[in-house]
């Protein structure tokens, strides 16, 4: 009886698959991507870049379950993925288990990743946590990295949590600098400044 073809027969499929998903997915053609890595995840289920990406597309799609299942398992495959960590910690904690959400977070910081938006991400997600002397550490470390207007963002809602005022508007007005047209920077700083005194200016925000 002739062998159904499988990733042995072909090494090459799963990989040029999991191509044209990275690259629909990179073009926001989110639904065309989930398919294509569930199409290479086909030929060739223990590839843990592939199972990470999935995980990826479908955290953008917020089908939380689907996107932690994924990256569990390109996890399991490979535990030294810092964004996979990462993107499990953001699944987690939208899925409400926060005790899990920031052993995941803890792990991918663990690792160390040098990627601003792996630093920027997880600070978010440890904002949402409460660990927001994390938060701080992680968006630092973003912005030494790539100094992003979300990451100064992020920075900014850490150290007003902390009550570091003065710094916390400071890190509000360089996400403004960059991103001027952001009603929600300037929202946040409008929080801020009443704080220091300066109503006149928080009400101008």
């Amino acid at each position: 009886m002739k062998k159904a073809p499988g990733i042995k027969d072909e090494p090459d499929k799963a990989i040029a698959i999991g191509n044209l998903g990275k690259a629909l997915q990179d073009l926001g053609r989110i639904d065309e991507a989930i398919a294509a890595y569930h199409a290479a995840i086909a030929w060739d289920p223990d590839n843990a870049v592939i199972q990470a990406n999935l995980g990826a597309a479908l955290l953008e799609k917020h089908a939380w379950e689907d996107a932690a299942d994924a990256t569990q398992r390109a996890i399991a495959l490979k535990a030294d993925n810092a964004l996979a960590y990462g993107n499990l910690g953001t699944a987690l904690l939208n899925l409400r288990r926060y005790d899990e959400a920031l052993v995941a977070c803890r792990q991918a910081m663990s690792l160390k990743p040098q990627n601003a938006t792996v630093h920027a991400s997880l600070g978010g997600a440890m904002l949402e946590l409460g660990a927001f002397q994390e938060a701080e550490t992680l968006c630092r470390q973003a912005i030494a990295l790539d100094p992003a207007a979300i990451a100064w963002f992020n920075l900014s809602h850490a150290l007003k949590a902390l009550n570091q005022l003065e710094e916390a508007a400071t890190a509000a007005h360089q996400a403004i600098a960059i991103c001027p047209q952001s009603a929600g920077y300037h929202f946040h700083l409008a929080h801020i400044l009443p704080l220091q005194g300066n109503l006149d200016a928080g009400w101008l925000e």
